[in-house]
């Protein structure tokens, strides 16, 4: 299984606001991938939230939000690219349509890294909780 590292506040928003797509120039393979939130807070993703989908971004919420850790997994169960219907859709890109979000029972800290990556060892035990 491998990792893919998501600024905050799109890593939480995988397992909190239903955002059911992740959009990148290149393509992550079908199945499940671990998610690991960042350290950087993106402002244009808090823009985004609270602008387009209406979701209030308070800095306690902010603060309060996992980074630098895998905070766990969902599977990517198609790719695509042209018109979406998903609002977290963005045009010019691969859409991974995200589906079975779990969060990890316990996170994992550890430095991420641009792309596809491998998870240190022990991250099995981690993943097994759904979101709430």
């Amino acid at each position: 299984m491998y990792a893919i590292t998501l600024q905050q506040p799109w890593a939480w928003a995988v397992f909190h606001a239903g955002k059911d797509v992740e959009n990148r120039t290149w393509k992550i393979p079908l199945g499940r991938i671990l998610i690991h939130a960042g350290r950087a807070i993106d402002q244009d993703g808090i823009d985004f939230m609270e602008d387009v989908m209406g979701i209030e971004m308070p800095y306690t919420k902010l603060n309060a939000m996992a980074r630098g850790k895998i905070i766990g997994s969902v599977e990517v169960v198609n790719v695509s690219r042209g018109r979406h219907k998903s609002p977290w859709a963005v045009r010019g890109q691969f859409h991974h349509d995200l589906a079975r979000p779990r969060l990890a029972r316990r996170q994992i800290a550890v430095r991420g890294t641009p792309g596809l990556w491998r998870p240190p060892e022990g991250w099995e035990q981690s993943v097994t909780r759904k979101a709430s």
